[in-house]
């Protein structure tokens, strides 16, 4: 009876983990790349307005509105200070993500389009019109719609600024204008008048007449300003109102925002080119100027639910409180997991049958967490597949060389551990032929760098490993004295010290984590003061605690072009078959998951 090869039939071991780990990952980017796509419409429906006549049923007397905000579309001409998608793949996969989250959107079919401001990532920073209509162009084609869909847009801080009075701030506003359309809009669907307000440009407004210490009632409104539009529409309004605005209201700091928001709550703050909320007053011209029956706001990222008490014209509180819900982000985020939009259902107010029914009705949809995906499921997945890959070529190597070792013959001419073999290959280890080394391993000179020098007495200062370490205590040290000291502070209730260059940061401070600073201080950079906060400039990580009484960081740098060539002869060091099975294991990975790679790319072209 003929024995098989033990070497072919672990060949055909490994042939069959490779074809399995294949199909794992062509099933896993199926899933996560399609599936949860589809998933999320299954639990996205348009919500049903109760307690309405026949008349519902008639077209056009119903609207199906989607709400989008923050969709912080980047574009190379406007570069986004300071954003983590500042690389070319990065951007890659945010505009990918994007275009994917509307193919599931678009898929709800609504007759109404409205974005609620931060179309841009940085339309503010725009110096000419051809800069900002290259980015406005690539929005729109990033976001499609039918052309029997309408589609309005409603400012952001991040696409014509705030709190910037120069003459190239008037031009950005210009800019926007002849993009997206006029700052401040009426605009009615069933029955309804939606209110497009220039939140920005009123926030501006408010400080101008804050400076002059006025009321609104005595205050002269701006030439086709926020203030005077407001108080026009007021003077013809005979529809029930809504209003839309990118920045939400004020409200109470410790106002809760509902189930249904994933961390934190919206709080006061002020920063380079953002405010979190409208002023008290200005809230309070707005909810008793127009008396909305719903608000609808952007800006924080997140999902928040809140209502508001207008003051009665008799300066007494109203019974009917109004619901203000601020819409989650459209785009990738850092501050949640999961994007979003917001669906709205009109119907004409006269159709409803009872006095007390409702004539609008909206639901919020979830969208996939694509960047959970990439860290917890894809990237742990490529980490367990390289190690068994890695696992099975390591067996492979070192089982065919002990095969290799107990075969036969007496031809010693072959070399040992030869990986052909043959009938004459030796049986047994035999020594090689050839001479010894011309440098033989021992010291020859007094003054050479050679294993006996290392136990020569010297003190531990000397030595290389702890010079590096006093280098870099006192690196350290230089870093921490020359603290960047240009950006705005300001204290929260509990009096610590809180950094703010941009809005990015205040919402991530402020998200409710008992741990912010901290937080920051992994984030962002080496030098951190005794709150454990890092400069944004830094490029490094770094971690900051308290042992013994005292403050102890550790720090990792990013490798660099230097460092990893200088690893050359370490390498070189290496037992060649050792480096043979590390890229072996690198090219049989790359082999194993290149269908799903196929996959992705298709199934990428198809959604967008």
């Amino acid at each position: 009876m003929r024995l098989r090869n033990p070497l072919k039939l672990k060949s055909r071991r490994g042939h069959a983990l490779t074809t399995c780990l294949r199909l794992f990952w062509v099933v896993l980017a199926i899933i996560y790349e399609w599936g949860v796509f589809y998933w999320s419409l299954s639990s996205c429906k348009w919500p049903v307005l109760d307690g309405v006549s026949q008349y519902y049923q008639l077209p056009g007397s119903r609207a199906r509105v989607l709400l989008v905000a923050d969709t912080q579309v980047q574009h190379p001409a406007l570069p986004v200070h300071g954003s983590r998608w500042t690389n070319v793949l990065g951007r890659f996969i945010f505009d990918m993500n994007l275009k994917r989250n509307w193919w599931v959107a678009a898929r709800m079919q609504p007759n109404v389009v409205i974005f609620l401001g931060d179309m841009l990532a940085n339309g503010r920073s725009a110096r000419t019109e051809r800069q900002f209509e290259e980015a406005a162009d690539k929005f729109k084609s990033m976001f499609p719609v039918h052309f029997s869909t309408m589609v309005y847009y409603i400012p952001g801080n991040n696409d014509i600024g705030m709190g910037f009075f120069t003459p190239l701030s008037e031009r950005v506003r210009d800019f926007y204008k002849d993009a997206f359309g006029p700052l401040n809009q009426q605009f009615r669907i069933s029955g309804h008048d939606f209110i497009g307000l220039d939140a920005p440009g009123l926030v501006d407004e408010d400080y101008q007449r804050h400076s002059k210490m006025v009321t609104f009632q005595d205050w002269r409104p701006l030439p086709q300003g926020p203030v005077s539009f407001v108080k026009r529409v007021a003077m013809n309004e005979s529809h029930p109102v809504i209003l839309l605005t990118h920045i939400p209201l004020a409200r109470p700091d410790s106002a809760h925002c509902g189930p249904l928001r994933e961390k934190g709550t919206i709080q006061r703050g002020v920063g380079h080119g953002f405010q979190n909320t409208l002023g008290r007053l200005t809230t309070t011209f707005l909810l008793s100027t127009l008396r909305p029956l719903a608000i609808f706001s952007g800006d924080n990222r997140d999902y928040c639910e809140h209502y508001h008490i207008p003051p009665s014209p008799q300066h007494i509180l109203s019974s009917t409180p109004i619901r203000e819900v601020t819409v989650k982000s459209f785009s990738m985020s850092k501050h949640i997991r999961r994007p979003g939009f917001q669906l709205l259902s009109l119907i004409d107010p006269a159709s409803t049958t009872s006095p007390h029914g409702r004539s609008f009705a909206d639901m919020p949809c979830h969208l996939p967490d694509q960047h959970g995906i990439y860290t917890w499921i894809y990237l742990p997945f490529l980490t367990i597949t390289f190690f068994l890959v890695f696992v099975l070529n390591t067996r492979r190597s070192y089982q065919g060389r002990g095969k290799i070792e107990h075969l036969s013959p007496d031809d010693s001419d072959l070399p040992l551990w030869s990986p052909t073999w043959s009938p004459q290959t030796p049986r047994t280890p035999v020594s090689p032929r050839h001479g010894l080394p011309v440098l033989p391993r021992v010291p020859y000179s007094s003054t050479a760098p050679t294993f006996r020098a290392v136990s020569r007495p010297s003190t531990p200062g000397s030595s290389p490993f702890f010079a590096s370490i006093a280098t870099v205590e006192r690196h350290d040290d230089e870093e921490y004295s020359m603290y960047p000291s240009q950006y705005t502070v300001q204290q929260d209730d509990t009096g610590e010290e809180q950094w703010l260059p941009n809005e990015e940061d205040w919402h991530e401070a402020r998200s409710g984590e008992q741990d912010a600073p901290h937080y920051f201080s992994r984030r962002l950079g080496s030098s951190v003061d005794h709150t454990g906060i890092a400069p944004l400039s830094s490029r490094q990580w770094t971690w900051s605690f308290v042992l013994c009484g005292r403050r102890r960081w550790i720090t990792l740098k990013p490798p660099t072009l230097k460092s990893c060539l200088e690893l050359g002869p370490f390498l070189s060091l290496v037992d060649p078959r050792q480096r043979a099975i590390v890229r072996s294991t690198f090219v049989d990975t790359l082999s194993v998951i290149w269908p799903a790679m196929l996959l992705w790319a298709v199934i990428a072209w198809w959604m967008h």
